[in-house]
């Protein structure tokens, strides 16, 4: 991992560093470009940036694709314009040596404060043209500081970790009280669904504020995501520094989830049978924080796999939490075995015993505890560092996991809301009072929500709407609306079925104040559940409530007027890097 050498904090005390340059269109084409893991947005060659607003500050990353096969150094340099000349501000040298980038940030010296144009320029000396080398700036920003009353935004995105399985939501009580006094302490909704059962598709729904049958970002295929804007880069443009600290896997900027970031950050290298890392990430987040939030203007992400299959809690403490859904059998659970096992399950092949179904749930359980520890951490840190009261924090998930409701096991095979149900909860000490909605929103609300908090117009053409208007506590917010999610081609479900791998089932649930229709193409057939009397979905009540079942089909009908997207079936097949790839093994998507 390469060292961050950026410190802020230092020097003047005053208004926080904003981003008031960045490459425009008319410089050269920019690449996503990971090197050892770390993805900036890179630019070879010379081209220039211009700010509207006089700079005191340049940050950029320097790197070569490649550059253990290099033979002769990389030269980096950036010059400000003073006057009808240039004047020379950095210069580097780099040496062939192993895929890095290196973060550096230039403070200008007094009599340059104020410029608003600076050159760059990288070259690479006796490269070989074949070997697609190339001496790289990565990610340039010109920053200033100005007043700015606007929050940072960070983003705790907890992969698979389903509402119902945290005490806030009186399942199981104790199990997680850093979480649970967050959203107690947060405004939250107590009814959020997930567009999507799998990670890459929900977590595209989330930055893009548009459903999927809107992107068409359904995974497996060249990515989408470059053709689609990411609202992250609504941050950007108003002056955020973007940053985000993941675990990779199918959040991996190789996916495109990057875009919109100037630091993007995939995750430990090496490969591993453990599906989360949050003992590197939240460390690394917390040392982030100190290192580069005291005084800057920031949008932050922490994205964690630790509550993801296979559940393999690591200390005692979690694992006593195993006997609290699994007294009679608290054996660990080898890792292969369980995403075998449940592969196994779902395609109808060999069906996990109820034993080992309660086994697999507890020890879910315990690494829902455990993540618990290290999402408080974190919330401690930013308190420590008198971030707290300034931040705007937004605690989430992607989807969630079931275990044996309605036969299935794991994510991305159903519609249920164990899968779909997630935690989302705001906090801003000071501007947001504490309290809860039972209204169903949707995570493609997030990002609009989150601009209108601070301050920043909400883009036309969004599926997603702002819940200010309940976080502030409006007299009269707008009615709730129904939330939508789908379900295209669940890999398990298409063999149970006896279909292709990439068939495609076309399934669908609207969920409104009371009421949840689910329709499916292939098996043809559509239920109507009644949430407020069969929370466990398990009683269609269609025959009974006909105006709801029209007026729910109504509903979908409206979903799916514009057609559905189906760009990401056109594409290749996406290439993955050997470290994408070992890291989806691990988690159970590739054999």
């Amino acid at each position: 991992m390469v060292s961050l050498a950026l410190l802020l904090g230092c020097g003047d005390a005053g208004p926080p560093w904003s981003v008031v340059g960045r490459p425009s269109a008319t410089t050269p084409r920019s690449i996503p470009l990971a090197l050892d893991q770390l993805s900036r947005h890179a630019r070879a060659g010379s081209f220039e940036i211009e700010s509207g607003e006089p700079v005191s500050q340049l940050r950029f990353s320097i790197g070569v694709r490649g550059g253990d096969r290099a033979t002769g150094p990389a030269r980096f340099a950036v010059a400000a314009q003073r006057g009808e000349g240039w004047e020379t501000v950095f210069e580097e040298v780099l040496r062939p040596g192993p895929r890095a980038w290196h973060d550096r940030v230039v403070d200008l010296p007094e009599g340059l404060r104020g410029a608003s144009r600076f050159r760059f320029e990288s070259s690479l000396e006796g490269a070989d043209p074949a070997l697609l080398l190339e001496a790289y700036f990565g990610s340039p920003v010109l920053l200033a500081r100005r007043e700015d009353t606007r929050p940072n935004v960070v983003f705790l995105l907890l992969d698979t970790l389903g509402a119902s399985y945290l005490g806030h939501f009186g399942e199981f009580a104790g199990v997680s009280p850093s979480i649970d006094a967050f959203l107690a302490d947060a405004y939250s909704f107590r009814r959020a669904y997930s567009q999507y059962g799998a990670t890459l598709t929900s977590t595209t729904s989330l930055l893009t504020g548009l459903y999927p049958v809107h992107h068409g970002n359904y995974g497996g295929r060249a990515s989408l995501m470059t053709r689609i804007d990411s609202l992250v880069e609504e941050f950007a443009a108003t002056g955020y520094f973007t940053a985000a600290i993941t675990e990779g896997g199918f959040v991996s900027s190789g996916w495109g989830t990057s875009a919109g970031f100037d630091w993007y950050d995939n995750g430990p290298p090496q490969q591993s049978t453990t599906a989360g890392f949050a003992p590197r990430t939240f460390p690394e987040a917390k040392r982030w924080l100190r290192e580069h939030a005291l005084d800057n203007r920031f949008f932050l992400v922490v994205h964690s796999y630790e509550v993801h299959a296979p559940y393999l809690p690591r200390t005692q403490a979690a694992r006593a939490m195993i006997e609290r859904v699994s007294a009679r059998d608290t054996r660990p659970l080898p890792g292969r075995w369980q995403t075998n096992a449940m592969r196994s399950h779902n395609a109808g092949r060999g069906k996990i015993s109820p034993q080992d179904l309660q086994r697999m749930k507890g020890h879910h359980l315990a690494t829902v505890h455990e993540l618990d520890e290290f999402v408080g951490g974190f919330l401690d840190e930013l308190a420590a560092l008198g971030l707290e009261d300034e931040t705007l924090v937004v605690l989430l998930a992607d989807h969630g996991d079931q275990f044996g409701e309605r036969g299935k096991v794991g994510h991305g095979e159903s519609l249920h809301n164990r899968v779909l149900h997630v935690p989302l909860g705001f906090r801003w000490p000071g501007r947001i009072e504490p309290g809860e909605s039972p209204a169903p929103v949707q995570l493609v609300d997030v990002m609009p929500t989150v601009l209108e908090l601070i301050g920043e117009p909400v883009p036309a053409g969004l599926d997603g709407r702002s819940l200010a208007p309940w976080i502030l506590r409006e007299p009269e917010p707008p009615a709730p609306r129904a939330a939508f999610s789908e379900l295209r081609g669940p890999n398990s479900e298409c063999e149970r079925l006896d279909l292709d791998r990439h068939c495609r089932l076309y399934r669908y649930s609207v969920q409104t104040e009371r009421f949840k229709f689910v329709s499916s193409e292939v098996p043809p057939g559509e239920v109507l559940y009644d949430l407020d009397v069969d929370p466990a979905e398990l009683q269609d009540v269609a025959a009974e409530h006909p105006e709801e079942l029209a007026r729910h089909r109504a509903l979908l009908k409206a979903y799916l007027a514009d057609g559905r997207v189906d760009e990401a079936d056109a594409g290749e097949e996406q290439a993955l890097d050997p470290t994408t790839r070992g890291r989806l093994q691990a988690l159970g998507y590739i054999q």
